[in-house]
């Protein structure tokens, strides 16, 4: 009876241990990149949309150290501003007509680069995180 209680104690401290340890994985799981991955593939695919059909322009920002990426209607002989993406306060943003709308928070720097034919868009966030995106099928404007 000794030996029974002895083993029974033992799986209950086996058990609680085992279940402990679960807990402190999935709270590790968690905090991996794994959800700034997805985060980063879901703007890459709005910035993608934004893109299509569009004519990119990079310029400076006035009274910035930043640049913005410019997007223009394709359709037309390109004076026509669409939006523009932009940093500002530690959100990337689109503007178009005068409003905003946030594409990604706590940036720290964005950088758009042109390489080739092709764009290279560095983010870097707050935490030190430096995300890289490249875009093949855009336009320039010549």
């Amino acid at each position: 009876m000794l030996s029974e209680a002895v083993l029974a104690l033992f799986v209950t401290v086996l058990t609680i241990t085992i279940l402990q340890q679960a807990i402190i994985l999935s709270h590790k799981v968690m905090n991996l990149e794994s959800y700034s991955n997805i985060h980063t593939h879901i703007v890459q695919e709005r910035l993608e949309e934004l893109f299509d059909g569009k004519i990119l322009v990079i310029k400076n920002r006035q009274g910035s150290s930043h640049q913005e990426l410019r997007l223009f209607n394709s359709d037309t002989d390109g004076a026509n501003l669409d939006l523009y993406i932009s940093l500002a306060n530690g959100f990337l943003y689109e503007s178009q007509n005068g409003g905003f709308e946030p594409i990604m928070n706590d940036v720290k720097d964005f950088q758009p680069l042109k390489v080739g034919q092709n764009l290279l868009l560095k983010i870097i966030q707050k935490n030190g995180t430096e995300t890289e995106m490249f875009f093949s099928h855009v336009e320039w404007q010549t």
